[in-house]
């Protein structure tokens, strides 16, 4: 079962794999950097609208956001 904590933990995995830095991704949304880490921190939800555009940020396909890892 995919769970709203896997979506995160595979946003900063693709930041990671990336080498990219919060902030960029941040100035990436339109959003400033504290609100961007508040969403992948789970203190902000992510609205479903903004998963294409964050992908779109992270330069991958918005399915590799919902992959499921054994």
């Amino acid at each position: 079962m995919f769970t709203y904590e896997m979506l995160l933990q595979n946003i900063r995995d693709v930041i990671q794999e990336k080498g990219l830095k919060q902030k960029a991704v941040a100035q990436r949304l339109g959003c400033s950097e504290q609100e961007f880490s508040n969403m992948l921190n789970n203190r902000k939800a992510i609205k479903p609208e903004y998963i294409p555009v964050i992908a779109l940020a992270l330069g991958v396909d918005f399915n590799k956001l919902y992959r499921v890892r054994n």
